[in-house]
């Protein structure tokens, strides 16, 4: 963080290219945005799921366990996870030539979170109860303080 005399300093800096203006730091990014801003798009969770078993995958092998997401929208989707730094692309010079795709370290990470996932989904969407749990939720939710909610 910058002290009075740094700001004054970067100030007078400004000051003498003729820019004036009072200098700005920048906020910090809040990390659920940051997070939601790769993983929150269509098929990311999914790709990263599917990889999870550590063993590299073809593009054809993702796109069939995915089950029909458009080729197009794969391939952008894993470029944006290689750029990320989530995925990595490995070209194979066999016959016929391919290339398959494995997580990263980084990537690998987010194991944790999609158990997590799937653990809440068993409990809140996809479990025999859901609709009465969701139900029972709503209901009772009206009357739960929200310090309620860190309880296990």
């Amino acid at each position: 963080m910058a002290t009075s005399n740094d700001r004054t300093t970067i100030q007078a800096e400004i000051e003498g290219c003729g820019q004036g203006s009072e200098l700005q730091e920048e906020p910090m990014p809040c990390p659920v945005d940051e997070a939601a801003r790769i993983i929150g798009q269509k098929w990311m969770l999914q790709i990263v799921h599917h990889l999870l078993d550590c063993e590299p995958r073809r593009f054809c092998e993702l796109q069939e366990a995915l089950g029909g997401v458009n080729p197009s929208t794969l391939s952008s989707r894993l470029k944006m996870l290689e750029e990320e730094g989530l995925v990595r692309r490995i070209q194979v010079s066999a016959i016929p030539p391919h290339v398959e795709y494995s997580l990263t370290e980084m990537g690998c990470e987010l194991r944790d979170v999609i158990e997590a996932i799937i653990d809440w989904s068993n409990r809140w969407l996809c479990g025999p109860e859901s609709r009465r749990a969701r139900a029972s939720a709503t209901v009772s939710s009206i009357a739960v303080p929200a310090e309620d909610c860190n309880q296990s």
